[in-house]
């Protein structure tokens, strides 16, 4: 299974200016597995930034306006990389007003899941700047899954999700460098 990605006009017509007749499909797996569409952003450039889920690692490419890989993102269009090691499950990518990418979702460490966000460059190069090493998780008690994720208009990250086997509501604000 591959990533599509269609583009619209206004009027409700497939743009064929984007990939063939309005549509992409892309193989963003790195290992030739199945990978699944997750979420996507629009960049300043006006730029798709694709999240997908790639067996156990997030993988994030993006596509030029043309709708093909821009080969200055990353290897070849591509980034792949996992929050901590083990299973992730990846929720949504978000571009901050800088061009930087943040990824959020929840990694499976052992038996405990908690919130997790990772921040690339415009270059898809790991933002060491974001939590000291580019990667940042937060575990406030119990099973944490964070489901959603939005930038506020000073640049905080803040994250939703559920606590204790979704029981409970948590929500995590982060400051601009990830503490």
């Amino acid at each position: 299974r591959n990533t599509i990605v269609t583009r619209w006009n206004a009027n409700g017509t497939l743009d064929t200016s984007f990939g063939t007749g309005g549509v992409v499909v892309s193989d963003l797996s790195t290992t030739n597995i199945d990978d699944f569409g997750i979420s996507m952003a629009i960049d300043g450039s006006n730029r798709a930034m694709l999240l997908s889920s790639t067996g156990d690692d997030p993988t994030i490419a993006r596509l030029t306006e043309t709708g093909t890989l821009d080969t200055s993102f990353g290897t070849g269009g591509i980034v792949q990389r996992s929050f901590v090691g083990g299973q992730d499950v990846t929720e949504r990518i978000l571009v901050q007003s800088d061009g930087r990418i943040l990824v959020t979702g929840w990694p499976v460490v052992g038996a405990t899941f908690r919130f997790a966000s990772m921040r690339f460059t415009s270059a898809g190069v790991l933002d060491t700047s974001w939590g000291g090493t580019g990667v940042v998780t937060t575990v406030v008690g119990g099973n944490m899954r964070a489901y959603s994720a939005v930038l506020t208009a000073n640049g905080r990250l803040v994250m939703a999700g559920g606590l204790n086997n979704d029981t409970q509501i948590v929500l995590a604000r982060y400051l601009t460098d990830g503490s």
